[in-house]
């Protein structure tokens, strides 16, 4: 078990190393220091867990000396902090403290000097130590979610909470991704603090998109921020751009001669990250889309409608593959069924717009079919990746497929509307399989760090179960190609042929008539 480790800072000798024979007595490790500049150099090199400070450190004769509260006031939260006074009215200084500072007090105890300290002094170091502290650590992590959140990310933190604490290490929670450990919001995750959060989708730590982390001056505050707090280990949930954040800042406190382990979780509803089959939230979201599916059936069936259901994904097909596949979908269209790419990587894009052109012509096609066998509606599903990267929006794939219903038979033909399914397939909470996912990933996280791994990503396969891929890699190969995407999926490609299989009617056209 950890020994609490606590810092004497006192300008009077005989009071110090008194002080520090009461503590020492007591079963706590020592460190003195006679002034602001060594406590402050004690205070950068080493984790200290409470610190002792006279408010006169300058001139213990002078009323007006406040240069140990000036101390106390910036030092980092994590370090509990008992003022000491020989004041004869100690009023003063409580009434001060109780008024003073934001949300974070100043000092979390007070002691008056007198003859016999082992009376009264290690009482309130334990009642201090035992307020702030929940374990005593032997070293702290920190973890953060960045980008778009996702369910499952709160059973992940909750996981690493846990898991750190089981071993002595204090986690340390940034509130909005990038853009808070910049801004210096930090604060310790309780045990019992994430218990209530597990379940709810979303992340309790907040997200925000942060592109000023790409510029080293303005990291520097953020590493300033991990440095004063002696975090060795960062845990960071998010996509790829998450991931170069990681890194980017690991080399910066390298440069200050310090490590910082990074370890990433794939977090994002769109699972477009290498490394992992699946990553927290993307389950969840594709059950989500099947739900509101299954709810659009009724008015599309009553209203003989066709309706175009556009999905997230940025620019993979995970969610409307899945969702469509599980649903049931008359047709699914994703970027991977429909991008061409030059030996540049360059998007060709009149070849994608008639490969569009083309798929959408043989899903009119199909439907037809199923409309002359006395099917009243469809569901088409597309990735909302198809539009951004091809300029082709879903109005667009609608006034094509319109194009092809108004060559059928009067009575055949259906209206073709278009539903967006957005954020609201993302805000739903966990289910649980990303329940179990964010906890798995947590845990493992936790020991990676622990075992010195760094530049990792933790991911999970279908085959593997956890497994560990370098970062660098991760980066790489998840910029691939949407052209390349299903050669390096083969269960997204057996997906769609399954689905194309099971939604391509007994339908000839020698039984048909021909279109006018």
């Amino acid at each position: 078990m950890q020994k609490p480790k606590i810092l004497v800072v006192d300008n009077n000798p005989r009071h110090r190393q008194s002080l520090g024979r009461v503590l020492e007595s007591a079963d706590y490790e020592v460190v003195q220091a006679e002034g602001r500049d060594q406590a402050r150099q004690i205070l950068a090199n080493e984790l200290i867990h409470l610190a002792i400070i006279d408010i006169r450190l300058i001139n213990e004769e002078d009323d007006n000396d406040e240069s140990g509260l000036e101390l106390c006031r910036e030092i980092d939260f994590t370090v509990a902090r008992i003022l000491m006074t020989a004041f004869e009215r100690p009023q003063t200084v409580k009434k001060a403290l109780e008024i003073a500072g934001d949300k974070r007090p100043i000092a979390n105890g007070y002691l008056q000097k007198q003859e016999d300290e082992s009376l009264y002094v290690v009482p309130e170091v334990r009642r201090v130590l035992r307020e702030q502290f929940e374990v005593i650590p032997r070293d702290r992590f920190a973890i953060l979610t960045s980008g778009g959140d996702s369910p499952g990310m709160n059973a992940a933190v909750w996981a690493v909470v846990r898991a750190a604490m089981a071993k002595e290490i204090e986690v340390i929670g940034i509130e909005d991704g990038y853009r808070g450990l910049i801004e210096g919001r930090l604060h310790k995750l309780r045990w019992s603090e994430m218990t209530e959060h597990m379940t709810r989708s979303g992340t309790v730590l907040g997200s925000a998109r942060c592109p000023d982390f790409k510029d080293p001056e303005a990291r520097r505050s953020a590493v300033d921020n991990l440095l004063k707090a002696h975090v060795s280990g960062l845990i960071v949930i998010g996509g790829d751009g998450s991931i170069q954040g990681a890194k980017a800042l690991a080399d910066d406190i390298a440069q200050a001669g310090r490590r910082l382990k990074t370890v990433a979780l794939p977090g994002t509803i769109d699972n477009d990250l290498y490394g992992t089959d699946m990553s927290l939230g993307a389950a969840s979201a594709a059950n989500a889309i099947v739900n509101e599916l299954k709810n659009m059936v009724p008015p599309a069936r009553a209203m003989r409608r066709i309706f175009i259901c556009e999905v997230m994904g940025r620019y993979t097909g995970f969610l409307a593959l899945e969702a469509g596949v599980c649903f049931g979908a008359d047709a699914i269209l994703i970027p991977e069924q429909v991008i061409h790419t030059g030996a540049n990587g360059e998007i060709l894009m009149k070849r994608s717009r008639d490969e569009l052109t083309r798929r959408i012509d043989e899903i009119a096609d199909r439907l037809r079919c199923t409309f002359e066998d006395r099917q009243r509606h469809a569901l088409v599903v597309i990735s909302e990746g198809i539009g951004k990267l091809i300029q082709r929006d879903r109005e667009w794939v609608r006034e094509r497929l319109q194009e092809n219903i108004d060559l059928w038979p009067k009575e055949l033909q259906p209206d073709v509307r278009t539903q967006v399914l957005g954020y609201l397939v993302r805000g739903v909470p966990p289910g649980r399989f990303d329940l179990s996912l964010g906890i798995a990933l947590g845990g493992a996280a936790v020991d990676a760090l622990l075992e010195g791994l760094s530049h990792v990503m933790i991911g999970w396969s279908y085959k593997e179960g956890i497994q560990e891929i370098d970062f660098d890699e991760v980066v790489k190969k998840s910029a691939m190609l949407p052209s390349e995407t299903l050669a390096n999926r083969p269960r997204w490609k057996q997906l769609l042929r399954i689905h194309e299989t099971m939604v391509s009617p007994p339908c000839s056209s020698v039984l048909r008539d021909p279109a006018p």
